[in-house]
């Protein structure tokens, strides 16, 4: 849609970007404008501002008489022209003519409850409200008009590049950027799969590159790491209680089963991997009262491959246990016994070189979640041989065996010099699990293994989390991407 108005980014150049979701949200506004009006929250740079403007493009196209506010100007459209709003005289919207006008309040410039002049008693005005999930802005507003409440949905990515493109972006020196989205097709994509949908996010890696996305990265570790448990569980179970450090880790998300009820979820797993792996510095009090806020909750956050993931990792780095390791293709072979010791867990991104994660006594994590073959790897000594473990985490039945994402792992044991190359699944306790399929090469290259392991005692309720993961018949983990952890 073209639009020409100063309400709009002069980087736009009078064009706004319509999400599928904007009908949703158009038809519940319609629905209530001669009603109570409307709550429009989720999180952060999902386009809920742009739905204002779009929306006020359609009143005007149709002669509508408007109000839109974006602090701190009140600006009132018709007919005749644009107008300006001064003072909060009360009782100002209290005549019938007002009944169906829409007051349209964007809450992100600032944070602040809508001008009770729009929404006082007496006021006929039918407010739209968008706002991050922070219930301070609108808690006054609701408890008197009481307006449905719609929870926004992000965009696919394929709708962002859309939004993107139509930016005119610039550097430091107010000099145009040429192609800055193609420029940073690849930066952009793994932005949006490892932090979550978030495209003022993207606008930053248009202009700064890997600069904005390092950044980002390091905010998302910081607003971990400043969390304690009380308002990190909190934050889990409050939908309403966001602010801006802690929705780096979390997005705004219907309830399932009550689709005006806002909750939230992990952003991604590789946000989850750093909630959890923050924890790890924490006493073991403090990680079980972690893994039970996350496997209790109804409302909650994180699929249960993810839980599983960091709750195994936990376990297995901390070592001072004997695992069993049963083989996946070798007939009546006797389990193999690993005795593990306390190993140091390093998150690590996945350009990084292969000679730099070779050391033994290190527990290594990719920085990048939705790795489709494995999730972390150690080494093992045994005499003169060393041993490279891949470990593959899953409460599936199955899963997939990328290829290219074994050669890069076999990349890297190769330049720590193993001898000998294990991949292990490591699955919940008394798990049936099916070897994925492999090719002949890799059967002679690999010893493919299962390692049932019962991680509920980190867990106080651990039956309950143990038959969750018994009963468990779905594809692991949310999303299951092809693997490009590239290894130089």
């Amino acid at each position: 849609m073209t639009v020409f108005t100063v309400l709009l980014p002069s980087e736009l150049r009078g064009k706004l970007c319509i999400f599928d979701n904007y009908a949703e949200i158009d038809a519940a506004v319609e629905r209530n404008r001669f009603r109570r009006g409307c709550l429009i929250v989720g999180s952060p740079g999902i386009g809920k501002s742009t739905y204002l403007l779009y929306k006020l493009s359609l009143q005007l196209s149709q002669r509508k008489p408007t109000f839109y506010y974006s602090y701190p100007a009140l600006r009132f459209f018709n007919d005749q022209g644009a107008f300006e709003v001064v003072g909060q005289v009360p009782d100002l919207f209290f005549h019938d003519d007002f009944q169906g006008v829409l007051a349209l309040v964007d809450a992100e410039k600032r944070p602040n409850p809508p001008p009770e002049i729009l929404w006082e008693n007496s006021s006929q005005l039918s407010v739209v409200f968008t706002t991050s999930p922070k219930a301070e802005r609108w808690r006054a507003w609701v408890k008197d008009r009481f307006p449905e409440t719609v929870i926004s949905k992000a965009p696919d990515f394929q709708e962002a590049l859309t939004a993107w493109q139509l930016y005119r972006v610039a550097d430091s020196h107010n000099r145009i950027i040429q192609g800055a989205v193609q420029n940073h097709l690849k930066l952009l994509q793994d932005a949006w799969t490892h932090f979550g949908p978030d495209l003022r996010l993207g606008l930053k890696i248009m202009v700064y590159g890997l600069a904005a996305y390092v950044e980002h990265r390091r905010t998302v570790e910081l607003a971990a790491n400043s969390l304690d448990f009380e308002n990190l569980s909190k934050l889990l179970l409050d939908g309403a209680s966001g602010t801006e450090v802690t929705q780096k880790l979390v997005r705004s998300v219907p309830d399932p089963s009550s689709p005006t009820i806002l909750v939230n979820r992990i952003r991604s797993q590789t946000v989850m991997r750093i909630v959890a792996m923050s924890y790890r510095k924490k006493d073991l009090a403090q990680r079980r009262q972690l893994y039970s806020a996350l496997s209790t909750s109804t409302h909650f956050s994180t699929s249960l491959g993810w839980l599983f993931e960091s709750m195994a990792i936990d376990k297995l780095s901390r070592g001072n246990i004997t695992v069993e390791l049963t083989s996946l293709t070798e007939i009546n072979h006797q389990p193999l016994a690993l005795k593990l010791t306390d190993r140091m867990v390093e998150i690590f991104p996945k350009r990084t070189l292969g000679w730099k994660t070779s050391h033994s006594q290190t527990f290594y994590v990719p920085a990048e979640g939705n790795n489709a073959t494995w999730d972390a790897f150690f080494y093992y000594k045994d005499g003169q041989k060393k041993i490279g473990v891949g470990l593959q985490m899953t409460v599936g039945r199955k899963h997939t065996l990328n290829s290219d994402g074994l050669n890069a792992l076999d990349s890297r044991f190769e330049a720590a010099m193993v001898t000998e190359f294990y991949f292990v699944f490591v699955t919940p306790q008394d798990y049936s699990f099916k070897l994925p399929k492999v090719t002949n090469n890799q059967e002679k290259r690999w010893r493919f293994f299962q390692l049932g392991l019962d991680v509920t005692d980190l867990d106080p309720e651990g039956e309950m989390l143990a038959r969750r993961f018994r009963e468990f018949q779905e594809i692991d983990k949310e999303d299951l991407n092809i693997d490009e952890m590239d290894v130089d």
